[in-house]
């Protein structure tokens, strides 16, 4: 099932990092020597060659490295891009981005205080500065300059999606809502911003998560995020069907997502009765991810719906290697002594 940490760090990450792409357990586009070169770099890099002395492109190339776990390679090019322009505010935006990444917070507000300083009107450093601030859940700062934001330039979903957040952080659900609406009707391509309202409406079980869902799939038909969190919601209301389709969908676009390999097993095993279909499943999760507890565990307890005792305990004992506390693998253990 979905892991409630792993999700609560992925609405964060998506705030700071992109379109969930943290979420998304993407492949670290680490560059070897017998590597080729990603297409989408290829395409950054031909555009610099084109045009050296944009410092747009570099920004542009830097967001890529970030997204595929290069900070080094990103700092150096937003470098380059302040070399060729110290008066552009969206260099030091960019520059407070990569030490966000790399958690040098002090670093990156310094950059976004000289941002405002070079362009104190510019609304892209007012709406980064407020993310900022969510970080430290300062939200009277971030709601401050959320709002002078949108008093500077009234059509800005990026600041009334700040609000939104800051106000659902707060526990007022409802402002936070109507924030992330605001944001949805002045950009209804604002992907972050539909998908938080889909887990805010699945988390009050109401029907209109599938349709924020929906939008959000629009946007982003490849995201795989996006397609396991629907599938997810499909889940709890007993729609395994659909539940399946959305999980084959992530699949297809990764094949090795382990949650949605995983949920599969757990419907084939709780809903289907199909034990062997769940315990290939499960062993899937595990090459995977090997060691992990849930997939161990869950597989162990398919053995044992099928009678299949001697391979269950064996893995409820390698549950209790890993997690000798696990209570579930300990009552399991006690269950199936015979």
């Amino acid at each position: 099932m979905i892991n409630r940490n792993f999700l609560a760090l992925c609405l964060v990450i998506t705030m700071f990092s992109g379109i969930w792409s943290a979420c998304q357990n993407r492949q670290k586009h680490i560059l070897t020597a017998n590597d080729t070169i990603a297409p989408e770099l290829s395409v950054l890099n031909q555009k610099i060659m084109n045009d050296p002395n944009n410092p747009k492109n570099y920004i542009e190339r830097s967001k890529w490295f970030t997204d595929h776990n290069r900070p080094d390679s990103a700092l150096l090019d937003v470098r380059k891009a302040i070399g060729l322009d110290s008066l552009n505010p969206t260099g030091y935006i960019a520059l407070s981005e990569v030490y966000q990444f790399t958690g040098k917070f002090p670093e990156a507000e310094r950059a976004l205080l000289k941002a405002r300083a070079i362009a104190p009107d510019d609304n892209e450093a007012i709406v980064a500065h407020a993310r900022f601030y969510l970080v430290f859940k300062n939200y009277d700062a971030a709601f401050k300059l959320a709002d002078e934001a949108i008093k500077k330039t009234p059509l800005n979903p990026k600041a009334y999606f700040v609000a939104g957040i800051a106000y659902l952080e707060r526990g007022d659900t409802l402002s936070g809502i109507k924030n992330l609406m605001n944001a949805t009707a002045q950009d209804n391509q604002f992907f972050d911003a539909w998908v938080r309202l889909a887990l805010i409406y699945q988390n009050k079980q109401d029907q209109l998560a599938e349709g924020y869902f929906k939008n959000a799939l629009r946007i982003h038909p490849k995201s795989k995020a996006a397609w396991y969190l629907i599938g997810y919601f499909y889940q709890e209301r007993g729609d395994y069907a659909k539940a399946v389709a959305a999980y084959d969908s992530v699949l297809r676009i990764d094949s090795h997502f382990r949650d949605a390999i995983y949920n599969k097993g757990y419907i084939a095993m709780v809903v289907d009765e199909d034990y062997d279909r769940a315990i290939d499943f499960f062993s899937q999760s595990l090459q995977v991810s090997p060691g992990w507890t849930n997939a161990l565990y869950n597989r162990g307890y398919a053995n044992e719906l099928k009678g299949e005792i001697e391979e269950a305990r064996e893995d409820y004992q390698n549950v209790l290697k890993l997690d000798p506390q696990n209570e579930m693998a300990i009552r399991a253990m006690d269950r199936t002594d015979r």
